[in-house]
């Protein structure tokens, strides 16, 4: 009985082993995803736990606000915002992430921002600490 146990243990052990953990760069490119999701279904919840408390985020009209700001701001759907991650650079705590984001604006026409967003890892969780939205020219 005692070696059935420890082969039974042996192979969980292998496949625990086995499994990869998704790398920092893939944790963040999900967690954009949600973060995109929140906006597109004014998601607050997810919002709130993804922006730090103590984030600075610039808006496409230059404007710089808290998470209580950017969070109440959120008063209009995004129902066709999409997101589209060029670039995610993971330096030890801290990702920087170059996106464009996509979205009718509130005068009906499609819009696109050049976003450039900073998440920091705080016990053991990414969160949004800053982001930079700067609207493209129309082409």
């Amino acid at each position: 009985m005692a070696v059935a146990f420890a082969v039974i243990l042996m192979a969980a052990s292998a496949k625990t082993y086995g499994q990869e953990s998704p790398s920092p760069e893939q944790v963040v490119r999900d967690l954009e995803a949600q973060l995109n999701g929140a906006y597109v279904r004014q998601d607050v919840s997810v919002l709130e736990r993804l922006l730090a408390n103590d984030g600075r985020f610039t808006t496409t009209d230059g404007r710089t606000v808290d998470k209580p700001n950017r969070v109440a701001a959120l008063s209009r759907k995004f129902p066709d915002m999409s997101n589209d991650v060029r670039s995610v650079v993971v330096l030890g705590h801290v990702a920087v992430v170059n996106a464009v984001t996509s979205y009718t604006a509130g005068s009906g026409a499609r819009s696109s921002s050049t976003v450039l967003r900073i998440w920091h890892k705080q016990n053991e969780s990414w969160r949004v600490i800053a982001f930079q939205a700067t609207v493209q020219p129309n082409r």
